[in-house]
């Protein structure tokens, strides 16, 4: 199962690299974009330096973590989605038209800044691998309701297994 995670995760993240690199190609032919030196809601922007080296160690630090928290298919797209996102960013960081900048071509009127598609897969990448996660123990919690564990019936316990017929 572990695998089949993996292979989404570098499925998705590729995917998103690649549409959030085509959106910014198109939007800066097309003019209009916001050039956001910092990282979100442009925090750090007075000091792209700090915002570069912040971000670049992020970059390097959430594939690390995706590839072994990707244990089925749906935890290995929602980090495709924060893994594909975050290298989406960095590659405007490093390479892309400004020096150490994001480009932001996307508004919406009930939200505060300027954004990319790559910071929107990391929002839903975000609260799906969270939400994965607080489902994944509810399970947990719940068998906890009748009961605090003990010696004899700890939190983390596998199930009995299946009586013969």
């Amino acid at each position: 199962m572990r695998a089949q995670g993996r292979q989404v995760l570098v499925l998705t993240a590729a995917a998103v690299l690649v549409l959030d690199t085509v959106s910014k190609v198109l939007a800066v032919e097309r003019g209009g974009v916001h050039l956001n030196p910092g990282i979100a809601f442009g925090v750090l922007a007075s000091r792209p330096g700090l915002a570069l080296l912040v971000s670049s160690m992020g970059t390097l630090a959430v594939p690390w973590v995706a590839w072994k928290w990707s244990r089925s298919r749906s935890s290995g797209f929602g980090w495709g989605l924060v893994v594909g996102g975050a290298l989406g960013n960095a590659v405007d960081r490093w390479i892309g038209p400004a020096p150490a900048g994001v480009v932001d071509w996307i508004r919406v009127p009930f939200y505060p800044a300027y954004f990319n598609l790559a910071d929107v897969a990391i929002r839903l990448g975000g609260v799906l691998v969270v939400g994965l996660a607080i489902w994944s123990t509810s399970g947990e919690w719940r068998a906890g309701l009748a009961g605090f564990p003990s010696r004899d019936r700890p939190l983390h316990s596998d199930p009995p297994a299946p009586r013969p017929l």
